[in-house]
């Protein structure tokens, strides 16, 4: 989902010297139909490709005639996040970690130092970010394959997430959790994928002579290149939610508790990283060009080797937003949680079997997208989105530094306009009904 808009915006943004002649996309569920009319060239599909595989990539980029590879954008961890199981027994577990947040940290940061690995890394496991040494794997097939074929690697940026920040761990877990989070300040302790990947990428950057970068976006916003029962999109299962409790005549009730309505966030849109990612990969996007320099004399020392915050709002609280989001639906707003605990989102709904007849009647009514309510409705994922009770607020000063412009880091956009502009997408896609 991260890098949904990545490569339409590659073959549709750029011109001239620093214009791609082709996109390769290797992804499962991916094929020459799933960017159909959001570009005038094509998306290349690396069929056959496994990762698990270097020569089956290594054939893939022959066969379609893709081995002049320059720039190569990763978007990918082999971690599953786990089920979360009792959302609101898990959120109870939170609240009275929050209140026994001192002896937590003075108990976590006394452990030996082997402990504090171990707790760290299952914490991050939980998250769905643990060790993964299919990580490596994967990135080393990926690379030998392109050596396989003499590509010419100039750039690789790599895409992770807040969670470098300890976004999953919060001051409860981690006594130097702090907001904002700065690039080259901030980092949680313990075992993470991301910094697996980043270690591997920085040496192999360096001893293959490339430059390298990592984006890091926080809440996003986008859609999926392919629908199944674990597809991570907020704003779609919140589409379907709304949808849901409006036929049923219901307010839009927030799902989780007063921690989650007052904890600060912001968003980062998949517009966002893909401009974001280009930009620091050594090409301009939207007139954005590095250094404030032109795009025919671009300063690539002063954004390689780095890594950027991505986030498209300035920080906000779903309680300052949520009945404007009803009002956006036509339909009257639930109010401030009355606990610290919330509710399934599924049983607001009505439970599963209930809530599918609703979604099964509005898919006939305003005939809509045909998709399972599972496959729009991910109700563990969404559970997680209201469990964090704590800030998460991005540092944008470094992007500013290095020559973005401040006037385009947030795309002009409030958190309400950028969620209900999401739904106006989803509405004219068919995924959602269009009331």
């Amino acid at each position: 989902m991260a890098a949904y808009e990545l490569a339409p915006h590659l073959l549709n943004d750029f011109t001239g010297k620093h214009s791609f002649a082709k996109v390769a996309v290797l992804a499962l569920g991916v094929d020459e139909n799933t960017f159909k009319g959001r570009s005038e060239r094509a998306v290349i599909p690396l069929k056959g490709a496994n990762l698990n595989n270097m020569e089956s990539i290594a054939k893939a980029l022959r066969e379609c005639d893709c081995t002049q590879v320059t720039h190569v954008y990763w978007f990918l961890d082999a971690n599953r996040p786990p089920k979360l199981g009792n959302a609101v027994m898990f959120r109870k577990g939170l609240n009275l970690a929050t209140g026994l947040k001192k002896i937590i940290n003075l108990t976590i940061d006394g452990s030996p130092g082997f402990l504090k690995h171990k707790i760290f890394g299952t914490l991050a496991s939980l998250a769905g970010s643990g060790s993964q040494p299919r990580n490596i794997d994967w990135l080393n097939n990926t690379f030998h394959a392109l050596e396989e074929v003499d590509a010419p690697i100039q750039s690789f940026t790599l895409g992770t997430g807040g969670k470098h920040y300890g976004m999953h761990l919060g001051p409860s877990m981690f006594s130097g959790y702090e907001t904002p989070f700065e690039e080259d300040k901030h980092k949680c302790p313990g075992p993470l994928s991301y910094f697996e990947m980043e270690d591997f990428i920085q040496a192999r950057a360096k001893a293959k002579g490339f430059r390298w970068n990592c984006v890091r976006p926080t809440f996003i916003i986008g859609l999926a290149p392919e629908m199944t029962n674990v597809t991570q999109s907020f704003g779609l299962v919140f589409g379907v939610y709304a949808a849901i409790l409006k036929e049923q005549g219901r307010p839009l009730i927030f799902p989780g508790g007063k921690g989650a309505w007052n904890c600060r966030l912001q968003l980062s849109t998949s517009k966002k990283i893909a401009q974001v990612a280009a930009w620091c990969s050594n090409l301009t996007a939207d007139g954005i060009a590095h250094s404030r320099k032109s795009s025919t004399d671009l300063d690539v020392t002063a954004v390689g080797n780095q890594a950027f915050n991505v986030v498209s709002c300035d920080e906000f609280s779903w309680g300052e937003i949520w009945s404007d989001l009803a009002n956006y639906f036509h339909m009257p707003s639930g109010g401030e949680p009355v606990d610290n605990s919330g509710s399934l989102a599924v049983d607001i709904i009505g439970g599963e079997k209930e809530a599918a007849r609703v979604w099964e009647l509005l898919q006939k009514k305003y005939s809509l997208a045909d998709y399972k309510f599972s496959q729009v409705f991910n109700a563990d994922f969404f559970d997680k989105s209201f469990t964090s009770t704590w800030d998460s607020q991005f540092s944008t000063k470094k992007l500013i530094k290095c020559g973005y412009p401040k006037d385009q880091i947030f795309e002009g956009k409030s958190a309400l306009s950028i969620v209900t502009n999401f739904m106006d997408t989803l509405k004219e896609s068919k995924f959602i009904p269009p009331q």
